[in-house]
């Protein structure tokens, strides 16, 4: 907008705001001038006498009648031509009035007077009272239709209960004038002679209020003459109509023609009104015919242009299709058949849309897209998938642009659609590769984490909870390793299934690899819904797997984290869900244990001391310590076995049970048992002269470098061989673990060190389940009977009688006996009864530092 033309606007925008000041100033003068006058007029008419006649009388009612019925009719008329409320109650008001206006003309006049069961003195004022009541009620009726339009707020009404309510009070009024005698209802000798008549003034009021409160009269003609036909009503019940003392006295008249004069102004409001709308329906139809005649020569532009664009269509390789502006199909091209097995004219014809084309599963956002056409729309594109008349699916992708006219008028739009479907099973594979696991069809790390993410912004919005489950099966490696992967897998996708089994179709499954699920248990309102379904996994799983005509039993432990009451953070819960699992194992496995904030800290605890662990590697923390091992016969040290310490420059030496326990689990454990043997060695091959007295050295091994592909025992030997010390001075000591899950890594290490020269022992033994079968499989040269029946041999008989027969059968096999955790004299003498070989334990010596070690060769006698 250019500078004049801004001030321009802004100089009419002024006048305008002045005309309509003035115009309101203007109507406030002319009510105000009305009342005036009317004031006036009252005044006058207390100081003249004006007796007027019943013949009188009957003609101003006639015409009050006629006047009346016209307002009401033309009320009506405008009330079907245009459907506004408030012409309907004043339409009915005024018939009903008309009505009554009728009867208070016949009854009072000289001919019916005489028929009437009231006499004239009260007869007149009832029946003109009976119109003035019933149609101050219909205005104020009206006047709160006003209000509430001027609020915004709707209101359906019902023109037959408008009707049904005038007819009613009309008939009530006639039946109550025709048949019963009407008392006397003014007093003559009071100031207000007819009181009574101030009651249509209240309501008369109180419309007029109505009406000024809504604020229509400032801009609507018709609202502003019902203002000053209010006004003078108003007036005549109030300032003239009260107090007439007789019939036929000077207020009397003035108020019945004041009455037509307020009719009168109705009816000029109404004719005013009705001259406007006809004013603006001319124009209405003149601009109609200006706009046919240019839509007509557009139109014939258009058909040339579409012709144009109908010969490119054709020949376009996607699914061309274009709407008019009310949504019909005008054209499809002929790519139309191929894309859905239908012709265009089913398009054009109407007997077919697009959107009856969808197959079932749509978006809301595709079904919306579907129910209009809207200019708004203007240019966007939509995916959606319909179904062709053979039944075949595919996927469409639609670009759709409103097209518009030379005037901006909207003329349509244009959709060019594409089959996307390969493109579509593309992109679902590639989904299915990055977010489900390809074995088992579970979700997998990454899906499961998002699933995990949603349950919980869901389950804050519902304020509910959710528990998710860290699933790992016992014992699933010694299956893979005899029976092979592709058996382990068919295992893996029998679990799977019995998981999904076992929880409910709104829970999530995943799966993060390897033998390890995960679930998702989302509207949780109590704990026993966890407990149930963990019971029902364990013994689903247990139960017995037929693969290959081969059955197995697997078990499973299982761990639970609850949101919100352990964690908020998805991968929190998940973690604390693998704590919760590690717990279940090690309280026996077979069963599902609770996150708990000591698990946590046990996690740290045990982080904190893996970081000591390679800490103390790197920066060589660690000593090897010998605890002596003697023969019960000559109570000498023969043989040692070499303990590893972790002695932290600020912790002080941490628990061996606990940092070992840690090693295991981690893994370090492998470069732990790699510099104990490489240390031992140091030790030997420097201090061989002080340690002749010794004949073996025990070393141990974990189970855990017995399933470890990259471990080399012929480093061992190699080293042995390197520092000149004969592989026979070594023993290396495993657990029955490593025996009671054979495979082929434990079978071919131990026979490598037994071809060396090295010795085989059996730590722990009598804790597991092994037997003397197994024993002798590995051709073990000693057995190691663990400390816990050394403790009680002296008070359980039992436990004496089970370390007599492994001594007994031990001998049989030519296999030596060590006696672990020898405590005190008394088990020293029962052992050697007993005819074990060796012993050790803190009676006889505890582990000590090598230097210390080499002077107890010098002890010639223990116990």
């Amino acid at each position: 907008m250019s500078i004049c033309e801004y001030g321009h606007y802004h100089s009419n925008n002024e006048e305008a705001i002045v005309r309509k000041k003035q115009l309101l100033t203007s109507k406030i003068i002319q009510y105000t001038s009305v009342v005036l006058l009317l004031l006036l007029l009252s005044v006058f008419s207390t100081r003249y006498d004006w007796h007027g006649s019943i013949e009188l009388h009957t003609l101003m009612e006639t015409i009050a009648t006629i006047l009346a019925l016209t307002v009401g009719i033309l009320s009506l008329i405008r009330y079907y031509g245009r459907s506004e409320t408030q012409y309907l109650y004043i339409g009915a008001g005024f018939v009903g009035t008309a009505f009554l206006d009728g009867y208070h003309a016949l009854v009072t006049s000289s001919f019916f007077l005489v028929y009437m069961p009231t006499q004239y003195a009260d007869l007149v004022p009832w029946s003109w009272s009976a119109s003035r009541f019933f149609l101050s009620f219909f205005i104020l009726i009206h006047a709160a239709f006003v209000l509430r339009k001027a609020q915004q707020t709707e209101s359906n009404v019902s023109p037959q209960n408008v009707y049904l309510v005038t007819f009613l009070m009309t008939l009530t009024f006639f039946l109550l004038f025709a048949w019963f005698p009407l008392p006397e209802i003014s007093s003559k000798d009071n100031f207000v002679a007819r009181p009574f008549e101030l009651i249509p003034g209240l309501f008369f009021i109180l419309s007029l209020i109505a009406h000024l409160m809504a604020g229509h009269w400032k801009t609507h003609n018709f609202d502003h003459w019902v203002v000053l036909f209010l006004i003078v009503s108003l007036m005549t019940q109030t300032a003239f109509m009260p107090f007439s003392h007789e019939v036929n006295d000077s207020a009397f008249n003035l108020a019945h023609l004041l009455k037509k004069a307020s009719y009168c102004i109705v009816l000029i409001g109404l004719f005013i009104s009705l001259y406007k709308s006809y004013q603006a329906l001319s124009k209405e139809l003149n601009n109609s015919r200006t706009l046919e005649l240019a839509l007509s020569e557009k139109a014939e532009m258009f058909e040339q242009s579409e012709k144009k664009f109908r010969a490119i269509a054709d020949f376009t390789s996607g699914w061309e299709l274009w709407h008019s502006p009310n949504g019909d199909v005008i054209y499809t091209n002929p790519a139309c058949h191929e894309f859905t097995g239908y012709c265009e004219e089913d398009f054009t014809s109407g007997r077919l849309k697009v959107s009856d084309l969808l197959a079932s599963g749509q978006s809301d956002e595709v079904l919306k897209h579907f129910k209009t056409i809207q200019p708004s729309d203007g240019i966007g594109d939509i995916e959606f998938l319909i179904e062709k008349k053979n039944g075949e699916q595919i996927w469409i992708s639609q670009i759709f642009q409103s097209t518009f006219d030379e005037d901006g008028e909207f003329s349509g739009r244009r959709e060019s659609n594409r089959d996307i479907t390969e493109k579509k099973k593309q992109a679902t594979l590639i989904w299915q590769q990055a977010n489900i696991d390809p074995l088992t069809g579970l979700a997998n790390r990454v899906q499961f984490q998002s699933a995990l993410e949603r349950e919980i912004e869901r389950t804050q919005r519902n304020q509910t909870s959710l528990a998710v489950l860290m699933i790992d099966l016992d014992d699933f490696k010694h299956i893979n390793d005899t029976e092979g992967h592709s058996f382990g897998d068919k295992v893996i996708v029998a679990v799977a299934d019995r998981i999904k089994s076992s929880i409910r179709k709104f829970d999530v499954a995943g799966r993060f690899g390897g033998d390890e699920f995960n679930v998702i248990i989302t509207q949780l309102t109590h704990q026993r819904t966890i407990d149930n379904i963990c019971s029902k996994l364990l013994r689903e799983i247990q139960q017995p797997i037929k693969i290959n005509k081969k059955s197995i039993r697997l078990g499973c432990s299982i761990g639970v984290s609850l949101y919100p009451n352990d964690e908020n953070d998805s991968e929190k819960l998940i973690r604390d869900a693998d704590l919760a699992m590690y717990s279940a194992k090690h309280a026996g496995r077979g069963t599902y244990r609770f996150y708990s904030s000591e698990l946590q800290e046990n996690s740290t605890r045990r982080m904190s001391m893996h970081e000591d662990i390679l800490d103390a590697l790197e920066n060589n923390y660690l000593e090897l310590w010998y605890q002596p091992i003697i023969d019960l016969d000559s109570n000498k040290a023969k043989f040692a076995e070499a303990l590893i310490r972790l002695n932290h420059p600020e912790k002080g030496y941490l628990p061996t049970a606990e940092f070992i326990s840690v090693a295991e689990d981690t893994g370090a454990i492998i470069q732990l048992g790699d510099w104990v043997f490489a240390r031992v060695i140091d030790d030997v091959s420097s201090y061989l002269e002080q340690l002749q007295f010794l004949e073996k050295i025990f070393i141990n091994l974990s189970a855990r470098q017995f399933h470890e592909t990259n471990l080399q025992f012929e480093k061992f030997i190699e080293q042995a061989e390197v520092h000149r010390v004969k592989p026979g001075y070594f023993c290396m000591e495993i657990t029955e673990r490593v025996i009671l899950e054979p495979n082929n890594f434990v079978s071919d290490n131990l026979a490598k060190l037994r071809q060396a020269g090295m010795n085989i022992a059996i730590d722990d033994f009598g804790t597991g389940y092994s037997s003397l079968a197994y024993i002798q499989r590995y051709d073990a040269d000693f057995l190691k009977i663990d400390k816990t029946f050394i403790n009680n041999i002296t008070k359980s008989g039992r436990d004496l009688a089970l370390v007599e027969a492994i001594v007994a059968m031990s001998k049989k096999l030519n296999i030596s006996v060590v006696a672990e955790g020898v405590e005190n004299a008394e088990q020293m003498n029962i052992l050697r009864k007993a005819g074990c070989d060796f012993a050790q334990g803190y009676f006889i010596a505890k582990p000590m530092p090598l230097k210390q070690f080499m002077e107890f060769e010098s002890l010639k006698t223990v116990g």
